[in-house]
């Protein structure tokens, strides 16, 4: 197994307590799980709460205010306010069908025992056709016990207990998947002793500290290149951007116009330009992982360790530190996710940049 040793009630208690309660605060996905489970009949309040839990999911709220994000209704015991930044189109379409007023009803009719998981599956299956994970997360909020969140961290540390191939790229596809990891989650609840919560945040931990060692294990660079790339399984990949095509990068200008600010504009002492912004998503779309180490420098590119910021400087012929900057504004548009990666020169955590599957046109290639 990648991940080594069974999974144990320390293990799970330990991974538990580094779940990252900044991104996915607990006081705010309970208490909206609360609101599910006590309503009586649909109204206002059910209707946010299921928003809201899908917001929480996608990773999308905040307990600070930033320039694009929106404050939500609700406030923690403490009184601290919180925040969404913008989602992207398709995610927006998936939120608007989970609170339809049919949804709704059979969603609750399942809750009270009045509809079978099997039926109320195939009404979650219409919220989307390209992911298990959202539909999944539809069946939990109303059955949170019986039923855990799924995601592909989760989904990859199942696979290596079980002692099945595990990459990257590896993704739960289907109900049975679903079901499949139901029935692992569920005897690890009653093996351990552990409440569902601490087993699904713990969970959630060893997925995330599997990727990175499977990251630090692949991910080596080489050497000597003027632009380099990632290698990948030891093999040399040149880096090779495909122009991004005339309609995804003026949805992606759209997108950035609509979220952030009109491009072109000046944000944080630097000029987002349609130029910018087709040279960032190129240069992640030619990665394997899609994904660059952002490595900003506030200095020439020569003096540049390789990733983002270099590449960005290399191709518009520039000196100026841009990665974190564009990376910013391009998650707040939806278009790429800022996270953690290791750094397989000095094995540190440092800030990368990855590009969401729906805006790699190459993903189809």
């Amino acid at each position: 197994m990648f991940g080594g040793k069974m999974i144990t009630r320390e293990k799970l208690e330990y991974a538990a307590r580094n779940y990252n309660g900044d991104k996915y605060s607990e006081e705010f996905y309970t208490y909206h799980l609360g609101v599910l489970q006590n309503a009586q009949d649909i109204s206002e309040s059910v209707s946010r709460a299921v928003e809201y839990l899908f917001l929480w999911k996608l990773g999308k709220v905040r307990s600070r205010k930033t320039p694009s994000s929106s404050q939500l209704k609700f406030s923690d015991s403490k009184g601290h306010r919180y925040y969404s930044i913008p989602t992207t189109e398709t995610h927006d379409k998936v939120i608007k069908k989970a609170i339809e007023k049919g949804k709704l009803e059979i969603a609750i009719a399942f809750r009270n025992g009045a509809v079978t998981y099997d039926e109320v599956k195939s009404y979650a299956s219409n919220l989307t056709s390209s992911t298990i994970v959202l539909p999944a997360f539809y069946v939990h909020v109303w059955h949170p016990v019986e039923y855990p969140i799924l995601d592909k961290k989760v989904w990859k540390v199942f696979l290596d207990q079980r002692g099945k191939p595990v990459s990257l790229y590896t993704k739960p596809t289907s109900w049975s998947d679903f079901e499949a990891y139901t029935s692992f989650f569920r005897k690890l609840v009653d093996d351990t002793g552990l409440d569902w919560r601490t087993v699904d945040r713990g969970l959630w931990v060893l997925g995330d500290r599997l990727k990175v060692r499977m990251n630090s294990q692949r991910v080596k660079p080489l050497q000597g290149n003027k632009f380099t790339s990632l290698d990948y399984d030891n093999r040399e990949e040149k880096l090779n951007c495909v122009p991004i095509p005339l309609g995804l990068m003026n949805r992606a200008c759209d997108a950035v116009g609509q979220k952030v600010n009109k491009v072109p504009f000046k944000h944080r002492g630097i000029m987002i330009t349609h130029e910018l912004i087709r040279i960032t998503i190129e240069l992640l779309s030619a990665e394997p992982t899609k994904t660059l180490l952002q490595n900003c420098r506030n200095d020439v590119r020569e003096r540049t360790p390789d990733g983002l910021d270099k590449r960005i400087k290399e191709s518009l012929n520039t000196d100026l530190r841009t990665a974190n900057i564009i990376s910013d504004v391009l998650e707040q548009a939806g278009i790429v996710e800022v996270i953690h990666v290791i750094n397989p020169r000095t094995g540190r955590t440092v800030k990368g940049t990855r590009l969401l599957e729906e805006w790699d046109w190459q993903y189809c290639l």
